[in-house]
């Protein structure tokens, strides 16, 4: 641990992170926000009832660099977490960083003096993935890539809204006053709890920059809120109808409903997939009363991936199988199925 490092002045950037037993993982995430080469940043923590040694290790941080600040709340999931950082946030700028991800030292440099530079309400930069299990760190392509340094808006090009970028806050740079002025949070649910966020802040800005530089590194590790079966996944309709209804509310639900079938599609499909097998016929039926028959149907038709081994790969079959990003090793023997996490 370096030596006490003090807040001066009022930061230019706050940096918020919604820390749930992320003991493993938090070193390393704070010590690439901490040597960022921006010194001027606060880094709010928001302890969310971490029962691991979470909360020691960011005391000790606290305690040897002021710009790191605890607060604590009982376990309610990183959007309210998050939502609760913005309400302490002194920065000019916010910024989200999962704990167990980390960023390369000079991204918050490069995007605050492109964002004040061009005075626009939120920059972004690319992203790569790194694969717990393999060890292996890949660029993140988006299907329809966003203008490339260039001040733009939802309205050059529709397809930015859902597909020309991550739906993910953590590649971005918010101005402060955009977030406040335009109320914009995240969801109280568990699952997609982002997603509101970002396409609230898509549609609203009016001034956006895209750097196509990968300075953030996203993790997938197996026991995280994405590869994670719970009984709360039984329900997505609340996510499903915050979305509609933001585009309702701003007359712009006809130009984006296929966009929003797609989403409300894979959403559903997120949740299914992360429902508890026992659950899964409750799961059905609670789709189809909140589906209209064409998207459930849709669902229906594709909810999982069956196993199409052949007689004798039923008797025995060694396979590579790719699932929410980690690799596994499928074997099959005599009908009975065996699943493994690839490890380097």
């Amino acid at each position: 641990m370096k030596n006490k490092v003090e807040l001066s002045q009022r930061p230019l950037i706050t940096v918020i992170l919604p820390c749930y037993n992320v003991g493993r993982y938090i070193e390393k995430s704070l010590s690439s926000i901490l040597n960022q080469t921006i010194k001027n940043i606060e880094v709010i923590c928001i302890n969310d009832g971490s029962t691991d040694d979470t909360l020691d290790i960011l005391n000790c941080y606290s305690i040897n660099d002021e710009r790191v600040k605890i607060y604590n709340q009982k376990n309610q999931g990183q959007g309210i977490a998050r939502n609760n950082g913005i309400k302490h946030a002194n920065g000019e700028y916010i910024a989200f960083v999962d704990p167990d991800d980390w960023i390369e030292y000079n991204m918050y440099e490069n995007l605050y003096r492109l964002a004040v530079q061009s005075d626009v309400d939120f920059i972004e930069c690319g992203l790569n993935k790194y694969y717990e299990t393999s060890g292996e760190l890949k660029k993140v392509k988006f299907d329809y890539p966003a203008c490339e340094n260039k001040i733009f808006n939802y309205k050059n090009d529709l397809n930015y809204v859902f597909k020309g970028t991550s739906l993910s806050p953590c590649n971005k740079l918010f101005k402060k006053s955009f977030i406040i002025d335009n109320d914009i949070y995240f969801s109280n649910r568990r699952l997609s709890e982002d997603q509101i966020f970002t396409l609230k802040a898509k549609v609203k800005a009016k001034k956006i920059i895209y750097i196509p530089k990968n300075y953030y590194n996203y993790r997938i590790r197996p026991q995280s809120s994405l590869t994670t079966k719970k009984r709360e996944n039984l329900h997505f309709e609340n996510i499903v109808s915050e979305i509609k209804d933001f585009f309702k509310s701003q007359e712009l639900y006809n130009d984006f409903k296929d966009y929003i079938d797609e989403a409300t599609i894979n959403i559903v499909r997120e949740h299914y997939t992360l429902c508890p097998d026992y659950l899964k016929n409750k799961f059905l039926i609670n789709a189809k009363k909140n589906l209209d028959s064409n998207l459930f149907n849709i669902f229906n038709n594709n909810r999982e991936i069956h196993n199409k081994n052949s007689f004798l790969e039923n008797i025995f079959s060694l396979k590579n199988e790719n699932k929410f990003g980690i690799k596994y090793k499928r074997i099959t023997f005599l009908g009975l199925k065996w699943q493994f996490a690839v490890k380097r």
